[in-house]
Order: structure tokens, then C-alpha cells, then sequence
């Protein structure tokens, strides 16, 4: 497995508490965007970038089988930005960067 390399994506690793709550701090921009209320939503896998402050890519659970991809932006403060988000994922797509 390759290394994050300055400025590169990671590979894809498991989340855990902290990429929960980074994407929990989203969850109303991204049903709002998607125009549905979510009735599951847990993160399960991520991506990230570190620069000036840290981009994250993270896979959330939102309905049997359907994932959603949450783009976002930590920055150097803690502050949290939401990017985007791509629906209609599922267990086997790759976070692929967008």
C-alpha cells in the first residue's frame, strides 16, 4: 500500500471517531443537497489531502445498500466546509476524487 505523499490523496482507510464527526458536522448540507432526510448515516471509509488545513473524500452509509460520498474542508482552525457530495454509491465503488 502506497504512502499520502505531500500535496497527493491517501488510499482508502477505515474511519473512526474523528471522520464521523467531521461528516456528522455536514449531514444537513448533504440531505439538503440530496432532498432527503437520511435515516442512516454512518462514515465508513475516507480519503484525505493535507493542505492548507485538510480535504477529506468520506463514504457514508445512508440506506441499505445506497452510500453517499461527502467532500469537505477542515481547516487549519478546526472550521468545517462543506464541498460536495456524490449519491448513489455503493458498498464496492472506490472513493474516487472529485
Amino acid at each position: 500500500m502506497s504512502e499520502q505523499r505531500d500535496g497527493g490523496w491517501s488510499d482508502t482507510k477505515p474511519t473512526g471517531p474523528e471522520q464521523q464527526a467531521l461528516a456528522d458536522k455536514v449531514k444537513g448540507d448533504v440531505e439538503k443537497a440530496a432532498n432527503r432526510i437520511f435515516s442512516e448515516y454512518k462514515a465508513v471509509l475516507y480519503r484525505f489531502q493535507v493542505v492548507q488545513g485538510m480535504n477529506y473524500i468520506i463514504k457514508v452509509h445512508v440506506e441499505a445498500p445506497t452510500y453517499v460520498h461527502v467532500k469537505l474542508f477542515q481547516d487549519l482552525n478546526g472550521g468545517v466546509k462543506y464541498e460536495g457530495f456524490q449519491d448513489h454509491k455503493t458498498e464496492e465503488d472506490p472513493i474516487i476524487i472529485f
